[in-house]
């Protein structure tokens, strides 16, 4: 007869087989960890592990070979780390900074594991690891793309405080020889929901912007999981409105340290990162020029009856339920937009196929901001009939890389594009 190995409420992010035993990834009382159980008689309940990191580390992947246990790991979800653990833990040097590290054997106790670095302005670079000689070899399954216009990028790891006292990380990527002097146009990102990390990625599209003498800023925002549990849940639900006070904390630091001012600041996320920049443009105008909100959720008190609503509820919450109702009114873009108030030049986009978010909310939200506004800041809408959530042909993703990248630069502030 069969039974469940575990249970969902068991946490257990992954597992591998040693021996006559599973080891096993979860967190204990907030800290990431490994431990062990007996597959005779399994138990994955238990708190005793033989591996633990600090707060902000966060196990990422781990391998087993005949040497022990490799486990790769990232801190505030943006510094890889990578270490072997042989009956004590010990950190390998890596051959070159990496944001993000994925590990690879092929085999189970093998001597031999590919790693996979992840940086926010370079290529993914693939090595092989020895285990026996502790030594790193590229090997690349692919040439990496050179593109020499991104070669004088670079990126600064900031940790700023939020408004009730905590560290937040802030990614801030640009072009050496940068001033700060509060006059570059700054785009800057964010999500904050479902535990998902902004981790470092390669991004040639974002990049772009950066080469045309901007600065790209990714936010790691509660409601992700850049530090682990309690970061994803200082953002959900009741918690919510940590997210968009974590944004406004970034955009805040940007403007007092000099990399940019209000008027050349814009903001752009999508889907569930709607709530975070519509949040976020509603409760504090002042502060931003421009703002691309990309099939955003943006009406959370009615989300719940659409298509996709109901599968979100464990995300948002209910209005069936008072103090959930509460916090899903508190979150609701639409419903904090007030007549008379000068808003940030805003462009909203909807796709008619779109499942997951319908195009309804989008479009509810554009023509409440444009009835309400009291600026001249164009409010633009556009629902393209072809799109779903994101799920779009190569030559669809061109056309709104173009109609984005355009619409910063037309409002930010660069002669090219006036």
């Amino acid at each position: 007869m069969w039974k469940p190995l575990f249970k969902k409420t068991d946490k257990i992010n992954t597992f591998k087989i040693n021996d006559d035993q599973f080891i096993f990834q979860k967190e204990v009382n907030g800290l990431s960890c490994l431990l062990k159980t007996d597959i005779a008689n399994p138990n994955f309940n238990k708190t005793e592990p033989f591996v633990q990191f600090s707060e902000n580390e966060i196990i990422k992947d781990f391998g087993l070979t005949k040497k022990g246990i490799y486990i790769s790991t990232v801190i505030n979800g943006i510094v890889a780390k990578f270490y072997i653990y042989d009956n004590k833990l010990q950190e390998i040097k890596l051959p070159m900074p990496a944001g993000s590290l994925l590990v690879k054997t092929y085999e189970e106790n093998s001597n031999v594991m590919w790693l996979t670095f992840g940086s926010w302005n370079k290529y993914p670079v693939r090595y092989k690891y020895s285990v026996n000689k502790n030594t790193f070899k590229i090997d690349n399954i692919n040439e990496p793309v050179k593109i020499p216009e991104f070669d004088d990028i670079v990126y600064e790891e900031a940790t700023i405080k939020t408004h009730d006292g905590l560290d937040l990380p802030l990614t801030i990527i640009y072009k050496k020889g940068i001033q700060k002097d509060g006059s570059n146009r700054v785009l800057m990102k964010g999500y904050g929901a479902y535990g998902r990390s902004t981790s470092p990625y390669y991004d040639p599209y974002g990049l772009i912007w950066v080469c045309q003498g901007g600065i790209l800023v990714q936010t790691h925002v509660r409601g992700g999981g850049e530090k682990g549990e309690f970061w994803r849940l200082g953002g959900y639900k009741t918690t919510k409105e940590n997210s968009w006070k974590d944004f406004i904390s970034s955009a805040e630091f940007l403007i007092a340290n000099g990399y940019t001012k209000p008027e050349r600041l814009g903001v752009t996320a999508g889907s569930a990162g709607g709530v975070l920049v519509g949040m976020a443009i509603t409760q504090r105008p002042d502060l931003f020029k421009a703002a691309l909100i990309d099939v955003g959720i943006l009406n959370t008190l009615r989300f719940e009856l659409s298509p996709n609503g109901e599968n979100n509820i464990k995300e948002f919450g209910t209005f069936k339920i008072k103090e959930e109702f509460e916090s899903l009114y508190k979150m609701d873009p639409f419903h904090h937009i007030k007549k008379g108030v000068s808003y940030p030049a805003t462009l909203i986009t909807s796709g008619m196929n779109d499942n997951r978010v319908v195009y309804w909310q989008p479009a509810k939200f554009a023509a409440k901001l444009m009835e309400f506004n009291s600026d001249k800041n164009p409010i633009l809408y556009f629902n393209d009939y072809e799109s779903g959530h994101g799920e779009n042909s190569i030559n669809k993703e061109y056309e709104q890389l173009e109609m984005s990248n355009s619409f910063f630069n037309w409002q930010l502030g660069n002669p090219d594009y006036n």
